[in-house]
């Protein structure tokens, strides 16, 4: 190494370390090892090329060799980095200036100095100027104490120190740098620094630590900022097909069992028929086995009605079992659009209605569709637990329980989704739409409830008579 060309020459004149062992640096934690130590002339000198490093601290520059230097060396006149990249872009001397941006201008003769001598404890200038007023530094203006930014947005911090030598400002998050350029860009010009961050993320809140630094020493500005980030973008209102969707979340659609799409507005693979009123959206193909792949018809619903008008209509009364209860025990009479039924005395099984064969048969037709009833009864006792509507075919027997609130003494509206899932097999498995669909197809037996309380069975004529008015 040609000593002449670097400072050592200039360091044995002095008789004292270069700036790098001159820092007073109360904090301890960032001060760089020597490359090499120097014995020459009965003196000791510290020769510092910079450290190579994965990552340099918070008020370190990285060099483009890799190495890391301290800031505050940065366009000195003195190439720390050893590929003079901390000289790069320092400014040139404008017309009438005296002395260059990386120059210390003594106050007579027009001398100028290296700016990394100025107070550095020797007097470098012909009368002394550069040893005059030195001090640390001192923060005047630290940053706000809280900040809030959204995610996206820009973050700007500034810190304002004071001290002789100007001086510098740099930043730390969480006692660790802050992120890299180009998104975080830092400048300290005139002991006032600047830590802008563009396009902020989470990663980026917490705690942001201004320190200033001159030879002197270093100091942090207290306290530290605290920026909270937080998600201020609108939350996009999901518009969900409110016939295939279950529920929905913030920012998306949950659809039913067989609804499908982003806004669950078609039926999935093997459905068909998107209807508000199914559980499921749509509903699943069964052909009996001969393919999976249905599409709606265009099919209407026409309700089929059983209407009395002094006529009995084919309806008989029966147990649930479908034996027929005696004339003499149970008087059946129609008037005014209403069938009506006196339990005699001895009557003490829960008694049905027993709807006529035309409402038997394949009624595929009706899934989907609703089965509707009135009734009405007399009389007050311990309510009776057995199903409300029972519907056989195909040897399979399916059961609805239906409300358990029934008012006596008024007329009692039922209306049932003719759906799987409004019905429960006898034998306790669960219902599908094979099971369902089979039932509908052989339906051989409609039973709907004549007996609610216990105490029909009881009480006179006048407050005994149960009635009933169907639509199917």
């Amino acid at each position: 190494m040609d000593f002449q060309a670097e400072r050592f020459k200039l360091l044995a004149v002095r008789s004292v370390p270069s700036k790098r062992a001159s820092i007073n640096d109360p904090l301890g934690d960032n001060q760089n090892p020597p490359d090499n130590i120097f014995h020459g002339c009965g003196l000791s000198f510290l020769l510092y090329n910079g450290v190579e490093s994965g990552r340099c601290e918070p008020n370190e520059f990285r060099c483009n060799n890799g190495r890391c230097v301290q800031k505050m060396w940065v366009c000195d006149m003195e190439d720390d980095c050893g590929d003079r990249s901390d000289e790069q872009y320092c400014g040139v001397k404008q017309p009438g200036e005296s002395c260059s941006p990386q120059e210390f201008k003594c106050q007579a003769r027009e001398q100028c100095i290296p700016r990394s001598y100025h107070c550095d404890g020797q007097n470098d200038c012909q009368d002394g100027s550069d040893e005059v007023g030195c001090v640390p530094p001192t923060v005047v203006e630290p940053p706000v104490r809280q900040l809030e930014v959204c995610i996206g947005e820009t973050a700007v911090l500034n810190c304002r120190a004071t001290g002789v030598p100007v001086p510098h400002i740099s930043w730390r998050l969480n006692w660790g740098p802050v992120c890299d350029p180009p998104r975080c860009t830092q400048t300290s010009i005139n002991g006032f620094g600047t830590l802008t961050i563009s396009g902020v993320t989470e990663r980026d809140q917490g705690a942001y630590s201004c320190e200033a630094i001159n030879v002197k020493g270093r100091v942090l500005a207290t306290p530290d900022a605290i920026m909270t980030v937080k998600d201020c973008r609108p939350v996009p209102q999901t518009r969900c097909h409110e016939a295939g969707t279950s529920t929905k979340d913030r920012e998306r659609c949950i659809c039913k069992t067989y609804a499908s799409g982003p806004d669950c507005g078609q039926c999935g693979e093997y459905s068909f028929y998107l209807a508000p009123s199914n559980p499921q959206g749509c509903i699943r193909c069964f052909c009996m086995g001969i393919t999976r792949n249905c599409h709606s018809s265009n099919y209407f619903r026409t309700q089929e009605r059983v209407v009395f008008s002094y006529d009995d209509q084919g309806v008989a009364v029966s147990d649930i079992r479908e034996r027929n209860v005696d004339q003499t025990q149970a008087d059946l009479s129609s008037v005014r659009g209403y069938l009506s039924i006196e339990p005699g005395d001895r009557q003490s099984q829960t008694l049905y209605w027993k709807m006529p064969s035309r409402l038997g048969g394949n009624k595929l037709t009706s899934y989907g569709g609703k089965l509707k009833f009135f009734f009405q009864f007399f009389g007050h006792g311990r309510r009776v637990d057995d199903p409300l509507v029972v519907l056989k075919g195909n040897e399979i027997t399916l059961i609805h329980q239906g409300p358990r609130n029934f008012q006596a003494d008024r007329p009692n509206e039922i209306l049932i989704d003719m759906y799987e899932t409004s019905w429960n097999r006898e034998d306790g498995q669960e219902v599908t739409r094979e099971h369902f669909l089979m039932t509908l197809a052989g339906l051989d037996s409609f039973l709907i409830r004549a007996t609610h309380v216990q105490g029909q069975t009881k009480s006179s004529r006048d407050n005994d008579i149960q009635s009933l008015n169907i639509s199917v």
